[in-house]
């Protein structure tokens, strides 16, 4: 398959909609409800259970991996739809909630479910519906109480203007993108995998200094830490809680429903709420955000640049790092700790580094397992935490080791992630291109090696599991 015989088709005509444009003249523009019927069946409860990915469109659920756990009501409350059907969330299918149910299945009474009429490739329609010119217009015909509440319903969607090329042109532009994603999904593993060995190399690197220190002719003992092995002779063994001077945690002493009753999240407000996800992501990402009230609530976890922040919950418990500096006001949310050290004992770089290696992350595993729930630590446990502890000249020494180590293998992930960036990208590019007609699929014969892999999981991102639908049950027609 070759993307240079892609070209533009040989004539066009206005599709009468800005966000459409040209299209090719022997092109139709349809309702949604005359290349769909709603599909509103119940009574079905033997049947698998699907969810919608953001990306990927409609999965069959894995409830035993899934990272939400989530109990089912009434099974024969949920929507049946059919192996085809095209089911999308109403709430967010302007982000790019739909998909093509791939077996008969159940999906959430809030969600809409649509039969394709005969002639119609519902595969063609889930990459048109998650085009970006696409999903803008869905807000236009969404409605609700609130903007971030609005929903798309069946009386709506059907009302929608959408692009009708001849039933043969569906399915080899269907087919072409569903080949191609093969391939760019095989390609983005690559790139992941590679990003992944570089970063174990990168800790691997880290691991060995802050353990063992920069110098090789040194005279060790034995640390007694399991999975620390031995370290400089010189180097203290200390608990955290000599070191520790201040440490908030909100999940402590029963608090939450105080901070339930003071502490809401807003998509705007006074302050930037910074959460486990951020810590993990990027803390400059635009996040949530609090009102003055709240942030005042939280007054003992406002951040102004430097402090020393860890997850205490959750699959990164533990994971800690160093709040930057900052020109707004900020607090850390609920599921986090905020502690100062002393500067006299250790510089806060070589702590953040200490915390996040093997030896240390070794310890608050076993501590974070201690719950029948999720992972989760509490500040007495990270009191307890053993670190090995060179002087603070020696801190400096390892700092800068690590720095120069690990440059070029930040630079070589940083240059894998754009790539990946630029892969999604042209990605997308080429789908919006294709479904609206501004490039002619044409006879171009598709490689048998890319239909080995059926796998089309570019993004990473969670499924939109029904969490949000449980609590839309009774608004939803069923």
């Amino acid at each position: 398959m070759m993307l240079d015989d892609l070209f533009p088709y040989s004539e066009y005509k206005d599709s009468g909609l800005p966000y459409f444009g040209l299209i090719p003249t022997h092109w139709k523009v349809l309702r949604n409800g005359q290349i769909f019927s709603q599909r509103n069946q119940t009574g079905f409860p033997d049947l698998p259970i699907l969810e919608v990915s953001l990306k990927t469109g409609v999965r069959v659920r894995d409830f035993d991996n899934s990272k939400r756990k989530q109990i089912m009501s009434d099974r024969g409350k949920y929507k049946r739809a059919a192996k085809g059907d095209i089911a999308y969330n109403m709430m967010r299918m302007w982000q790019g909630a739909v998909g093509v149910a791939p077996v008969d299945g159940l999906i959430s009474p809030a969600y809409v479910v649509a039969s394709p009429f005969s002639g119609v490739d519902s595969r063609y329609y889930s990459y048109l519906f998650r085009t970006q010119s696409y999903m803008n217009e869905v807000n236009k015909y969404s409605h609700g109480i609130v903007a971030d509440r609005n929903r798309l319903y069946w009386d709506e969607f059907k009302q929608m203007p959408s692009l009708f090329p001849p039933s043969d042109e569906q399915k080899k532009i269907a087919d072409f993108l569903d080949a191609h994603g093969r391939k760019v999904s095989r390609l983005v593993r690559i790139k992941r995998r590679q990003i992944e060995l570089l970063k174990e190399l990168k800790q691997s690197v880290i691991n060995d200094a802050i353990s063992r220190g920069v110098n090789t002719n040194i005279q060790l003992k034995p640390s007694g830490i399991d999975g620390l092995g031995e370290i400089p002779e010189h180097w203290e063994l200390v608990m955290c809680k000599r070191i520790l001077t201040l440490l908030t945690d909100y999940t402590a002493n029963g608090s939450f429903g105080d901070l339930a009753k003071n502490v809401t999240y807003l998509d705007a407000g006074y302050a930037r709420a910074i959460r486990l996800t951020d810590l993990r992501t990027n803390l400059f990402n635009p996040g949530v955000y609090v009102s003055e009230h709240a942030y005042n609530y939280l007054k003992k976890s406002k951040l102004f640049g430097g402090e020393f922040l860890i997850a205490n919950v959750g699959a990164h418990a533990g994971y800690a790092c160093i709040m930057p500096k900052v020109s707004y006001p900020a607090t850390l949310a609920p599921n986090m700790m905020m502690a100062k050290f002393r500067q006299d004992r250790i510089l806060i770089d070589f702590i953040v580094e200490a915390v996040n290696c093997n030896y240390v992350q070794a310890q608050l595993k076993i501590k974070a397992n201690k719950s029948a729930a999720q992972p989760k630590i509490n500040k007495d446990d990270f009191k307890q935490v053993i670190l090995a502890i060179p002087s603070l000249e020696e801190q400096i020494q390892i700092l800068n080791y690590i720095a120069l180590k690990t440059e070029k293998l930040n630079r070589s992930i940083v240059s894998i992630e754009n790539e990946i960036s630029l892969i999604i990208e042209f990605r997308s590019r080429l789908i919006a291109d294709a479904v609206t007609g501004r490039k002619h699929i044409g006879e171009i014969v598709i490689g048998e090696s890319l239909s080995e892999d059926s796998d089309l999981d570019i993004t990473n991102d969670d499924a939109l599991i029904d969490n949000e639908d449980v609590a839309d049950l009774e608004e939803c027609e069923v």
